[in-house]
């Protein structure tokens, strides 16, 4: 029974590896099973013999892969290391040379020129195996190390990504919510014109925003190294979904300046009035000074004026810097007032 329960629950994490690929693409544990598996290859190519049935470290290793169990940088740092000290010169030299360049592409420029001034002091242009073998087993520790911190970081990153998503998530939701049907809504002739047109903000806001992360990944072009380029790809994950809600947030807060008439105190005004949209304003109803009844008040005068609305909330979320440019600028002209 146990046996089954165990089979069953094999299956059921196989099933959720696979729903987790697709949502948020391959994970570092599958980058680092394919890199285990490429450097068992290459230990049993250089003459490794060792396998899951071995007392020793490469055995555990193997062992624990076979069982889908963790991988560490460090077991694969012991893998390489151990295909090291099984290479003959010639494939010595040309690993040393391809660590070099690796450790090269993703450490900064003073501990790349302090390793290679190392090597110079050596004083030895034909190292010797030891030298050779020696060099390429520093070089191996200090990409692994750097492949540790580095997705330590990326861990990070991508739960403060979440996190601030989720944050965005509970401020759109809280927006809709108080200006939704049921809401305390100033006009009780149209009570749903207020969510409709939050709705409509946000919609074409975050349509912008993902036209706009679409077009950043076509053109998008990764030369690093290996490991880094696969974060960087992983982490545009995290961007493109935190840059919907962004995108939203944006076209919600252009509405703000717009209302606010911030934006004449920064462009042209000529320009802004041909653009913009126009408010009708009912002097016979009051606006209650509430979020509800800000967007409640925010009546279009035609058709063509809520077009234009919605085209400005689209430019808001396609165009990142638009509206943080503005409030950079304003807040400029406020100091040099100052």
């Amino acid at each position: 029974m146990n046996e089954e329960l165990k089979t069953a629950f094999k299956k059921l994490s196989a099933v959720a590896r696979w729903l987790f690929i697709g949502i948020w693409g391959p994970s570092i544990f599958s980058y680092r099973s394919s890199k285990f598996r490429h450097l068992l290859s290459e230990y049993y190519v250089s003459g490794g013999t060792e396998n899951e049935n071995s007392p020793s470290e490469i055995g555990r290793m193997i062992k624990a892969y076979k069982a889908e169990e963790y991988i560490g940088w460090d077991d694969l740092c012991l893998l390489e290391i151990a295909i090291i000290k099984q290479l003959k010169k010639s494939n010595l030299v040309l690993k040393e040379q391809h660590l070099r360049v690796q450790f090269r592409s993703i450490t900064d420029t003073d501990r790349y020129l302090a390793y290679e001034q190392a090597v110079a002091e050596l004083g030895d242009n034909n190292p010797g195996d030891d030298v050779l073998r020696e060099q390429a087993i520093y070089l191996t520790h200090q990409l692994y190390w750097t492949y540790a911190v580095a997705t330590k970081g990326h861990k990070i990153r991508s739960r403060a990504s979440l996190l601030v998503t989720y944050v965005f998530v509970a401020i759109l939701a809280h927006l809709l919510a108080i200006s939704g049907p049921g809401a305390n809504n100033p006009d009780p002739a149209n009570p749903y014109s207020a969510y409709f047109l939050v709705f409509s903000v946000i919609c074409f806001g975050a349509f912008g925003a993902y036209i706009s992360f679409q077009r950043r990944m076509a053109v998008l072009r990764i030369q690093s190294e290996m490991y880094m380029a696969f974060l960087q790809l992983r982490s545009s994950y995290f961007d493109g979904l935190a840059a919907l809600f962004s995108g939203a947030l944006f076209a919600l807060l252009f509405v703000v300046l717009w209302e606010s008439e911030t934006l004449k105190l920064l462009f042209n005004a000529q320009i802004l009035d041909s653009v913009l949209p126009k408010v009708t304003k009912d002097p016979e109803r009051e606006c209650t000074h509430t979020i509800t009844g800000f967007f409640a008040c925010l009546q279009m005068d035609s058709l063509q004026d809520f077009s234009k609305l919605l085209v400005m909330s689209f430019f808001a979320g396609f165009a990142e810097k638009l509206v943080p440019d503005a409030i950079d600028r304003f807040v400029g002209k406020a100091k040099t007032k100052a």
